[in-house]
Parts: C-alpha cells; structure tokens; sequence
C-alpha cells in the first residue's frame, strides 16, 4: 500500500507538543464550493452512521475534531457530541460553535475518569494515521463504546485503485487533495 512511518517514533510528549501547539496555527475557512461538498460528506457519513447504530442512543465522541464540521453536523441533528481535539486553536474553535470540548489527545490521562459503556458511537476522520500506537487506540475506543455501538474510523485514501487506473490509462501525473491548512 506504500505505507510509511517514522521510525524511531517519538516520544509521546514530543507528539502531545506537537499536536497541542503547532498542528492548527488558525482554522481554515472554506470557499462557499468546499462548504457544500464537506457539508454532503459529513451527513453521508452521518447517514451511513445512523443507520448502523443500534444502540438507539445519541452520545457521540468525535476524536481529532479538528475544525469541527463533522461535530456540528452530528449535533444539528440532536445528538450530544463530546469533541476530543488536542490543538488549543482548534479547541477554541470548536467552543465558539458552541461545541463541548475536552482539549487533550485520546490518551490514558485524557480518559482516567471517564466512565465506560458511554458512546453510541465514537468517530475518528483522518486520526488513526496519526496515532503512534493503533492497536491500542482501537481498544480504548472499544472500551467506551455501548454494546451494539458504532465505531467510525475514516483514513486517506491517497493513491487508490481509481487513481491508478486513471494514471496509467492517461499519462496523468499522481495526485491527492491536500488543504493548505494541513
């Protein structure tokens, strides 16, 4: 898959820095076109979210939420979000639009007293790549996920079969959308 990853990894303090202080300098604000097509993905994926929960609950942990679309989207349609973003600007963000935030990675520290069982569904858009230990993540999430909960992980897809096919058939050099701001 062409997967790659620093190595040695660093500490887990160099990352909480990192993520804490220099991921976000400010929030991107989209053109009006980039609006609506972020506004579709979100209530696709929400869609796609709703109908797989069986927990006929509505909590729901948005890890990483970054600028916070897909958060906001989950509450317009009444569900009570937690956003878990460790970045202070985006964390302010997120307040802004009136948002509950827990500033903090999705660490041991950052859930030492909460309780388990307490998601219907727990969502990561474009984390888990980021993450030093996924196999771990993965368990914690499970670990605050109710019986019969969903959980959404989301990962790039760069350089997909659709890209290929179309690069080899046309010549076209490779290519992946990357926002300025990331």
């Amino acid at each position: 898959c062409g997967f790659a990853h620093v190595w040695p990894l660093p500490p887990d303090t160099t990352v909480a820095e990192l993520y804490k202080d220099h991921y976000f300098k400010a929030i991107h604000k989209p053109s009006e076109e980039e609006q609506q097509w972020l506004d579709r993905i979100f209530a696709t994926r929400m869609d796609f979210i709703e109908a797989a929960n069986t927990t006929n609950g509505q909590r729901l942990l948005d890890i990483g939420s970054g600028g916070g679309r897909f958060a906001m989207e989950a509450k317009k349609r009444g569900w009570h979000v937690l956003a878990l973003e460790p970045n202070g600007v985006a964390a302010t963000h997120l307040r802004e639009n009136d948002l509950n935030v827990q500033e903090a990675l999705f660490d041991d520290s950052a859930v030492a007293d909460w309780e388990d069982a307490q998601f219907d569904v727990i969502h990561a858009s474009f984390v888990l790549e980021h993450v030093l230990d996924a196999p771990a993540f993965v368990a914690r999430a499970k670990r605050f996920l109710r019986p019969g909960g969903t959980l959404a992980l989301v990962v790039p897809n760069d350089f997909n079969a659709i890209q290929l096919t179309h690069q080899q058939q046309t010549g076209h050099a490779p290519w992946w959308v990357r926002p300025d701001h990331h």
